[in-house]
């Protein structure tokens, strides 16, 4: 029955995978014949008011640790399904990260000044004496935004994410010439293959798992396949000696 209230409900399959999923199965076992679901009217009253006074006493005890420990404040911007430009800001420390808040910049320019208006406001929230510093991307206006709240407060620092800076060498080194050779030779592989319905399954038949995986980095996934190519190069080569692609018409043409 809970996989056809799965499937009745449209429910993402991934969502088997939430660690609360089965902690959900346990309780309903343990509480034994004849226990009742909340109602939609409970799940969205008194249920929601009491799992969100949960939350607040779980993120009680990061606060706790911020005087010991000091925090980072971070801010991930992104646009949403309806083309919202959205910044989140996230406090972090050793014991973990938790959501502050999030504004909608959709409206407004994404001046330095603007967001360093904004992680002043949250530095005052959390409290001066905890902030260690203040990580963003690396575009101009966060750096600027970054330098304008160091002058603002001596006592923290801004840093570049390391992530953000990754993600930019590597767009640079796209662009060497034997790199770029390289990548136009793996997107032809990859693009005709992927193409082909049939040589896309017998590549998976011989190479047992997917040529191209998706990265959060978006230039490391260019660099990330080429390294499957290379590591599993003995799979394709036993795919191209094989005779379904000897006779495959897409693969001879």
């Amino acid at each position: 029955m809970i996989s056809i209230f799965w499937y009745a409900n449209a429910l993402p399959f991934k969502s088997a995978s939430s660690d609360f999923y089965p902690q959900m199965v346990v309780f309903i076992a343990e509480a034994g014949l004849g226990v009742k679901g909340p109602t939609a009217k409970e799940l969205a009253g008194p249920c929601l008011e009491a799992d969100v006074h949960d939350v607040d006493k779980h993120i009680t005890q990061f606060k706790v640790c911020w005087p010991g420990t000091g925090v980072t404040i971070m801010i991930d911007s992104w646009k949403d399904k309806s083309h919202r430009y959205l910044g989140n800001f996230l406090i972090g420390c050793p014991k973990g990260i938790v959501y502050h808040s999030s504004i909608d910049l959709s409206r407004k320019r994404h001046t330095g000044r603007l967001i360093c208006a904004h992680l002043d406001k949250i530095v005052d929230e959390v409290g001066p004496e905890n902030v260690v510093q203040v990580v963003t991307d690396n575009a101009l206006n966060y750096k600027k935004a970054g330098l304008l709240l160091m002058e603002r407060r001596h006592i923290l620092y801004w840093t570049p994410c390391a992530a953000h800076c990754i993600n930019l060498m590597l767009k640079d080194i796209e662009k060497l010439k034997r790199v770029k050779y390289c990548i136009l030779k793996s997107k032809l592989v990859t693009r005709f293959i992927y193409n082909h319905t049939y040589l896309h399954a017998l590549m998976r038949e011989h190479y047992m798992q997917e040529i191209v995986n998706e990265s959060t980095a978006r230039f490391a996934t260019t660099f990330l396949t080429i390294q499957s190519i290379l590591v599993n190069k003995a799979g394709l080569r036993s795919m191209i000696r094989s005779n379904e692609w000897q006779t495959d018409r897409a693969a001879m043409s």
